[in-house]
């Protein structure tokens, strides 16, 4: 799946912040910075991108786990974030397949979510690369991608400069399903 130039220097320019500047520069449309009252609705349609420290760090991603009606695969280097953690269980509870990947070295950390979405039902698997699993993303659905710079933790909702963004993209999803399922039977189950 290849994408055009202006496509990739769009994704590659909002993942390092640099943003809707530079992307509407090069003719990408469809990016929207999202302030903390605006939620993901059934319309949407391109990016959605929101710069950490703010509250849209984390409104963004719940509004979007909220409309998952099939998939929730989520691959998270790391995961402490307890209200990212409930919308994910809220998920399950729906009907939703939901699988998580978290790497080993923050497994085990106190405050990481891997039990209670374990003990929800919700299949969770630590990574077995000897280094790290260090991605920070989830594939929705058929459509839709949530990547970034940040973890789903509290420090990076409130504290680090992060970005996260919501992508409606079938060739990215796919790509990003393609590497779940790849990592995922690499990882063994808790």
């Amino acid at each position: 799946m290849n994408f055009s130039p202006k496509i990739i220097v769009g994704i590659v320019a909002i993942a390092f912040g640099v943003g809707v500047v530079v992307a509407n520069y090069y003719g990408v449309t469809g990016i929207e910075t999202v302030q903390p009252s605006i939620a993901l609705s059934s319309t949407f349609s391109g990016i959605q991108a929101s710069f950490c420290p703010s509250p849209a760090c984390e409104t963004i991603p719940i509004e979007a786990l909220k409309t998952t009606q099939s998939r929730l695969w989520i691959a998270m280097y790391s995961f402490t974030n307890e209200n990212l953690a409930n919308a994910a269980i809220e998920a399950k509870n729906r009907g939703v397949d939901v699988r998580v990947i978290v790497e080993k070295q923050q497994a085990g950390g106190k405050y990481s979510q891997h039990d209670e979405l374990a003990a929800a039902g919700i299949p969770v698997r630590i990574d077995t690369n000897p280094n790290l699993m260090h991605h920070k993303f989830a594939v929705l659905d058929e459509t839709y991608v949530i990547t970034g710079s940040m973890n789903w933790t509290g420090n990076g909702v409130n504290e680090n400069n992060e970005n996260v963004m919501v992508i409606d993209s079938l060739e990215l999803n796919q790509q990003f399903a393609n590497e779940f399922e790849k990592v995922w039977e690499e990882s063994t189950p808790i």
